[in-house]
């Protein structure tokens, strides 16, 4: 695998892995060292460190006469729908999942607004995992808007103001560098409630799991939830895993067995144990998040993971 930069542009890294597929992967605004590895497992740590920054989120600029939403829909493609709510695009009815109370129909045309942009947002999350929201423009339609959220979706989705006076015709790329740093901010506070679980619960063996042993075997038993890993250059440690699974351990003898015949012996590798969690839990369809060193409530030994199921 390869991390590269594309001739004459210095803000645009490529992720190259090789065998079986050849898979390219762009990562724009990233700033990264040239780097040129051999290695049994994909090295895509700065991947999965620019994934996380990038959250899967609903953003919407309001106003008096409707919105601008646009759904980014996260992932290696970061691919965004834009969608215009106006005062005449033909929605009418209450906020899906709103209680009783909020379903007659406002008779003033501002709260009408805010009906309308409160449903278009609410059905894109209702069908999305997302868990954020922001929303940016007129102070009093962000409000209106805010309010109309049911509580239901409040449970799993943050709602982010963004404070700015631009209005949907000038916006464009001004509103882009405010709703970055909610963004970040939004991911920083997500991963130190994230740590601050494993942390109390790891140990435990039930549902977070914290230090090398015990999360290699949950990633390998298929209960990884979210992995959480710290990205240190300077660990030189190594783990193993099986080619054709996501079974990993911290020493081949794990696959030790004097009664299997000699067919059924797993091809194992090493490589370095972080890569080699990713691998895991990226096979078994778990979350994966990087931290930097030094990080408080970092997972002891540097991984740890909140589980699927208990243990």
């Amino acid at each position: 695998m390869t991390t590269d930069a594309e001739s004459g542009m210095r803000t645009l890294r490529r992720i190259v892995s090789g065998e079986p597929v050849t898979t390219a992967v762009e990562m724009p605004e990233v700033r990264l060292p040239d780097v040129l590895l051999g290695a049994p497992v994909p090295y895509v740590r700065p991947l999965v460190a620019w994934l996380q920054e990038r959250p899967p989120h609903v953003l919407a600029l309001a106003d008096r006469e409707g919105a601008d939403i646009e759904i980014h829909h996260g992932g290696i493609q970061q691919r965004i729908v834009r969608k215009e709510v106006g005062a005449d695009d033909g929605m009418s009815g209450a906020v899906r999942g709103a209680g009783r109370r909020n379903r007659r129909a406002p008779a003033d045309p501002g709260e009408r607004n805010a009906v309308r942009v409160a449903r278009a947002i609410c059905d894109e999350l209702l069908c999305s995992p997302m868990e954020l929201l922001l929303i940016a423009g007129d102070i009093r339609v962000v409000y209106d808007v805010d309010k109309r959220v049911p509580g239901g979706l409040r449970r799993r989705v943050s709602v982010l103001h963004v404070p700015c006076v631009l209005t949907r015709g000038d916006a464009g790329h001004r509103l882009a560098p405010r709703v970055d740093r909610h963004v970040r901010a939004w991911v920083s506070e997500r991963n130190r409630r994230l740590l601050t679980r494993i942390t109390e619960g790891g140990g435990s063996g039930d549902w977070a799991v914290a230090g090398a042993q015990s999360t290699l075997d949950a990633l390998s038993r298929g209960r990884v939830r979210v992995l959480v890993a710290v990205d240190d250059p300077r660990d030189r440690r190594v783990a193993w895993f099986d080619r054709s699974s996501a079974r990993v351990a911290l020493s081949p003898d794990a696959w030790t067995r004097p009664d299997a015949p000699a067919d059924a012996v797993p091809v194992i590798e090493a490589a370095p144990l972080v890569d080699v969690a990713l691998r895991a839990a990226l096979l078994t369809g778990a979350e994966a998040r990087l931290v930097p060193p030094g990080t408080p409530d970092a997972p002891v030994q540097g991984l740890g993971a909140l589980c699927r199921f208990g243990g």
